[in-house]
This record gives C-alpha cells, sequence and structure tokens, in this order.
C-alpha cells in the first residue's frame, strides 16, 4: 500500500514532467530544424528577387539605350524616314515604343511617328528642365495618356543648337502595357516592381492586383532613394509599419547605371515564408497533440495505478479485518477457555455447600434445630449465590443483544447504598471498613434491582481486591449535567493501564498471582459498565499499580417532568 501511494505521490506533476520532457526532447530538433529552413528561405528568396531585380534592370536599361539612341538620332533631324526601320532592327520586346515626337522651341510638334500617338506636350516638365539647366541628358518625364488613349511613359531628350541654345526636345513613348506584360512573365508572387525616379517620384509600381503611375513616393521607396545614394544595389527588409498595406517585405533593388531611376522588386515576408509558417504552425500542433496523447496515456496510467491502489488497500483492509477476526476468535476461545474454568470453580463451590450440608442433615440426622439452621442457611446462601451468578450471566447476554428491559422508577440513591453496604459487611465483617459520604435526598430516575448489582457489583469487587483492615470510600455528588456521581474507591493493589482494559472486557481476568484474587467469572466490572451506559451513564476506572483504584460512574437523577409522568 505504501508503496502504491508514493507512486501516486510521485504520479501527482506527471502531467508537468511529461510535457516537459517532451519540450526537451522534440524542441530542440524542431527549433534547429526551423532556423535551418527559415535561413535557407530567406537565402533562396534574396537570390531569387536579386536575380529578378538584375534582369529586369538589363531589360530596363536596354530599352533606354535603344530609345535614348532613337531619340539622339532624331533631335536634328526633321523626318521621321529612319525610324521605322530602326525600330524594325530592334528586339521583338522593343514594341513597347510606341510613338516618336519632336516639338520645336514653342513646345510646337514639329514631327510625329506615328501622327496618331501624340500626347498632351502641356503635362511634360522636361522644357523648363533643360530651359533651365542646360542638361543633355536623357529625362523620365511622365506617366501620361496618348491620343490613342494608350497609357505612355514619356522619355525626353533636349534639342541644342551652338552654345546650348535650348530649341525644343525630341520625345519618345513607351506602353506600359508592354512593360506590364513582359513583367508577368516574371515569378513575383504577390510582390511588386517598382521604378521610381533619383529624385524621390515613384513612376510606375507593377504588382499581380494592381498598376500604380505618376504617385508620391512611400516612406519604403524613400528609404530606397536614400540607400542608393551610397551605393548601386542592395538587398533589404523593409517593416510592416513603412509600408502602404502595412506588410513586411524584401526588397531588392538596382540603381541604372546611366539613367535616373531606381529598379526595386519586393516580396512580401508572409509570401516567402508561407509554406514556413504553415509547417511550423503543424509542427507545433503535431506537438501538442502528441503531448496531449503521452498526457492522456498518464493520466489513463495513474487511473490504473489508483484503481490497482483502492484494490490494494482493500486487499490490506479485508486482510486486516481477518486478522482482527482471527485475533477476536482466538482471544474469545482463551476466554471461553477461562470461563469455562472459572465457572466450573464458581459453580462448584455453592454446588458443594449445597450438596454437602444438605447430605450431613440427611444422613446424620441431626436433631439440633440450631445447628440444622445454620445449614440450612448456607445452603440457602449458596443457591442465592449461584443464582445470582447464573442470572448476571444471562442479563449480560440481553444486554449484549439489546434486550434488557429496564424498570425505569424513583428511588432513593443513598438507600441502596447503604442497604447494599450492610449486606457485604455482614458477609465480611473484619474484612475491610467501608466509609459512605453521600449528598442526602437525591432521587435517582433509574431500575432498582440493576442500579443494586451495579453497587454490589462494584463494591465487592473493592472488597475482593483490597487487602484486610483496608478500607473503601463510596461519595456521591450532583455534577452540572444533572447526573449523580458516585465514586466507590478502595486501597488495593490497583492496576495498570493494560490491566484496565482486561478488567474491562467480559469473562477476561487480571493476574495477580493470588489465587484468592482471582475467584469470580470475569463479569462483573463489564456488567457493571454496561448496566450503566443503559441508564444513559458512564462508567471509568482509574487505578495507580500498588496504591489503589477508583471508579467512577454517573446515573441520572429524575427531573421534574418524569417525576410529574410518574404521579
Amino acid at each position: 500500500m505504501e508503496k502504491a501511494r508514493a507512486i501516486l505521490k510521485q504520479n501527482r506533476f506527471a502531467n508537468v514532467y511529461n510535457v516537459i520532457l517532451v519540450l526537451i526532447v522534440l524542441w530542440p530538433a524542431v527549433i534547429t530544424n526551423r532556423i535551418t529552413e527559415y535561413n535557407e528561405i530567406y537565402n533562396s528568396t534574396k537570390s531569387h528577387l536579386t536575380n529578378i531585380a538584375n534582369t529586369t534592370k538589363m531589360h530596363l536599361e536596354m530599352v533606354l539605350s535603344h530609345v535614348d539612341q532613337l531619340l539622339l538620332s532624331q533631335r536634328f533631324s526633321n523626318s521621321t524616314d529612319n525610324v521605322a526601320s530602326v525600330l524594325r532592327m530592334s528586339p521583338s520586346w522593343f514594341d513597347a515604343i510606341s510613338s516618336i515626337q519632336l516639338y520645336g522651341r514653342e513646345r510646337e510638334l514639329i514631327v510625329a511617328y506615328p501622327v496618331t500617338a501624340v500626347i498632351d506636350i502641356t503635362k511634360c516638365k522636361s522644357f523648363n528642365y533643360f530651359y533651365t539647366t542646360k542638361q543633355d541628358s536623357l529625362y523620365v518625364d511622365t506617366v501620361t495618356v496618348d491620343s490613342t488613349g494608350a497609357i505612355v511613359l514619356v522619355l525626353v531628350r533636349p534639342v541644342y543648337l551652338e552654345s546650348y541654345y535650348f530649341n525644343g526636345i525630341v520625345l519618345a513613348t513607351v506602353n506600359l502595357n508592354a512593360l506590364v506584360n513582359m513583367y508577368k512573365t516574371l515569378d513575383l508572387g504577390s510582390g511588386s516592381i517598382t521604378i521610381a525616379n533619383i529624385s524621390g517620384t515613384s513612376i510606375v509600381r507593377y504588382s499581380p492586383s494592381k498598376v500604380r503611375l505618376n504617385y508620391a513616393s512611400t516612406k519604403a521607396e524613400t528609404l530606397l532613394v536614400d540607400l542608393a545614394a551610397t551605393a548601386n544595389h542592395g538587398y533589404t527588409y523593409i517593416p510592416d509599419y513603412l509600408t502602404a498595406l502595412k506588410k513586411a517585405r524584401y526588397v531588392a533593388w538596382y540603381k541604372l547605371d546611366n539613367y535616373p531611376l531606381i529598379l526595386s522588386v519586393c516580396y512580401e515576408v508572409f509570401d516567402a515564408y508561407r509554406s514556413f509558417y504553415y509547417a511550423t504552425t503543424l509542427m507545433v500542433l503535431l506537438s501538442l497533440i502528441f503531448s496531449g496523447v503521452i498526457i492522456y496515456a498518464t493520466r489513463v496510467a495513474q487511473s490504473s495505478i489508483k484503481v490497482f491502489a483502492r484494490q490494494n488497500e482493500q486487499l490490506i483492509i479485508n486482510n486486516s479485518e481477518l486478522l482482527i477476526a482471527k485475533e477476536k476468535i482466538e482471544y474469545i476461545n482463551v476466554l471461553k477457555s477461562e470461563f469455562i474454568a472459572n465457572m466450573s470453580h464458581e459453580l462448584r463451590t455453592p454446588l458443594n455447600a449445597i450438596i454437602g450440608f444438605s447430605d450431613m442433615a440427611v444422613t446424620l440426622q441431626i436433631a439440633d434445630p440450631p445447628r440444622v439452621y445454620e445449614y440450612f442457611n448456607i445452603i440457602n446462601k449458596a443457591g442465592g449465590t449461584l443464582l445470582t451468578m447464573v442470572n448476571n450471566i444471562l442479563d449480560l447476554a440481553k444486554i449484549e443483544k439489546s434486550e434488557l428491559h429496564l424498570d425505569r422508577a424513583k428511588v432513593d440513591a443513598v438507600t441502596a447504598i447503604k442497604e447494599s453496604v450492610a449486606i457485604l459487611q455482614g458477609d465480611n465483617p473484619d474484612s475491610v471498613s467501608i466509609i459512605v459520604n453521600t449528598v442526602p435526598d437525591v432521587t435517582l430516575f433509574v431500575d432498582a434491582v440493576r442500579y443494586r448489582q451495579v453497587l454490589m457489583n462494584l463494591l465487592s469487587n473493592a472488597i475482593k481486591f483490597s487487602k484486610r483492615g483496608g478500607s473503601i470510600q463510596v461519595r456521591t455528588q450532583l455534577i452540572e449535567s444533572g447526573m449523580l456521581e458516585f465514586t466507590v474507591t478502595d486501597s488495593g493493589i490497583g492496576m495498570t493501564p493494560d490491566e484496565i482494559l482486561i478488567a474491562l472486557t467480559p469473562f477476561a481476568q487480571v493476574s495477580h498471582g493470588n489465587s484468592r484474587i482471582k475467584e469470580g467469572t470475569g463479569i462483573g466490572l463489564p456488567f457493571a459498565q454496561k448496566l450503566v451506559k443503559a441508564h444513559g451513564g458512564e462508567l471509568t476506572v482509574h487505578s495507580i499499580k500498588g496504591e489503589g483504584t477508583s471508579v467512577v460512574f454517573t446515573l441520572p437523577v429524575i427531573s421534574l417532568e418524569q417525576e410529574e409522568l410518574l404521579t
């Protein structure tokens, strides 16, 4: 049983221990795997975006280079005869160029190819730029709509005469739809490609869901412009609070070599790590399920251990009860043997007296009346003693079966004490002295016969275990519970606590090494205790070995209600 309890105690926190064990065993490997995969995804995404950005940059630079060559070839020519031939020799994706136009100093259209794709030149900023700066470079002007309704990007070169005298512009329009179609061939996921002016104005941004034109740069694009001031390309992480859609991104960017543009390719972090997040979530769920299985298995084991412990405990209790029952049976057998031996002796004594004296009276034919009276008196007392022993045994059996009937009535406490003392002192005139100190005028509500049996048993025991010439005291007093307390104290041999337990056991006797003292059936004190309890009182024994014994018991005093009922 103790082992089972120890197992239960050890398993009290088994659930927590098992979860911790799972975390210790599984999670280092899981975390290592996750970190490795995270780094692999990061490097793969970086390589992928960088390759896309570099490829797109090279294509865009080739487009701009061809456009720039066309513009350079046209800015000192008032005809477009060679434009078609030049376009035919360009790569197929160069179809993005939708028109070539030449404007004079006063913004008048001089020539256009084709003539149907003309833009509103008043929206172009290049006139003022070249007029004031005298720069001779390709200018990325604006995104506008030409006369055919196509959305186009305007690229401009100035026309200068001698001494950088501004004489107009030559421009090419690039159809953004053609550029978008080219971008669609790239694997961007939910990412985007942005072309921004080095001055900070975003020209176009393509994403699978939307194309934005001529919009103010976001904080993220402003950050890229700042980075481009110190480097030609890079790869960076843009936190969510710097983006328009509040989503963190990885960005690979390039600054074009000969043109004031920055090309950036971005990819949402969640898209990059989507499979990583799903796999990690799945692993966490599996770990939780595994932990739950362990916890469930532990609880099942604990339940089995508890069932085993209860069964084991019940077996131990049953075994203990069997052992106790066995010991009781053995003890009862010993008591039975002792009782039979004692009863044989106790019954033989009065029977011998009865048979002996009656035989003498018959066979000797004694004619002396006083002697005959004496013999018959002895026979009478012996018969009375024999009857008392038999009655006590029968009464004790009734008490054990709860069949004893009490005939309660008003009984004077002092009278019964005095009568009992007189009877016992008459039988033992020179044995001991009995001192009575009682409360007068106290009426008990008890069975008179049983009350006298209690007194006679206790007083006879006190006389039996007192030395010749000793004294016995009988005292009474009223106590707060409304009971009358009796104390019978002798100056006899006394008992130890263990001997008191034996003395209160029916048919058991305390051995004192004195045959006279051992006489009796062993039911006097237990019988008195049971009679007192049947009246609602208590009987206790206090004794000191070698000094004497005090027996204290209580009996109920008649109440006013009981007295009224009796009257």
